[in-house]
């Protein structure tokens, strides 16, 4: 299996709200990453993993990251601070 990201760029390509960011891979995956402004300076991400061959692809294990701000100084409120999370897997 290639390495997910040290194979060459991801193709960008514009949609009616956002940025879809692809990349296929000679092994049959194609990876799919879209990403769409929200408001309150959010953004929205989806990332699709596909098998774009006819045959069984196994995966390594996978760790997905998220982050949010907290204070940078003595000033800062924490009060105002806060993250949420949602989560949609589909498994096909």
């Amino acid at each position: 299996m290639p390495a997910w990201s040290a194979t060459g760029n991801f193709t960008l390509t514009q949609t009616a709200d956002g940025v879809r960011a692809e990349k296929s891979f000679a092994n049959g995956l194609r990876i799919s990453k879209e990403f769409q402004l929200s408001s309150n300076y959010l953004v929205n991400a989806s990332v699709r993993l596909e098998n774009a061959s006819d045959q069984p692809l196994a995966l390594p294990a996978q760790e997905w990251v998220v982050g949010t701000a907290t204070p940078m100084g003595p000033d800062d409120n924490g009060m105002y601070l806060g993250a949420m999370w949602f989560g949609r897997y589909a498994l096909r």
